[in-house]
């Protein structure tokens, strides 16, 4: 659970610097080192001290899925079905975006929604 406290002399120590993933742009196989390259820069974009004093702790996206299937494992996979939904060009099915987001690097998350 990601808790936060607002504080006006943190605020930009808590901005990044470089801008994150985009969305609406094209995966491809690779995305799965992108993520990890991403996953690094933002964790070098927050360091540990800034966190610590405003009470946030770094997950990667894997773990933080992980959490949230655990809380509400119903919502997540109904969010889920909501993507493969708005997908229509090509068509997609809830497979089909539980395999992107597991070749995105969310291989424990994908794993606990499909053990349901």
């Amino acid at each position: 659970m990601l808790r936060f406290r607002t504080s006006p002399d943190l605020h930009d120590e808590l901005v990044p610097i470089d801008r994150i993933h985009r969305h609406g742009e094209p995966h491809d196989e690779a995305d799965g080192e992108e993520l990890d390259r991403l996953t690094d820069r933002v964790a070098e974009g927050f360091p540990a001290a800034v966190l610590q004093q405003c009470d946030i702790e770094a997950k990667s996206p894997d773990d933080f899925v992980l959490d949230q299937v655990g809380i509400d494992g119903l919502t997540v996979t109904a969010c889920v079905q909501q993507i493969a939904d708005s997908r229509t060009r090509p068509p997609q099915d809830t497979e089909d975006v539980l395999s992107q987001l597991e070749r995105d690097g969310l291989v424990e998350s994908i794993a606990a929604l499909r053990a349901g």
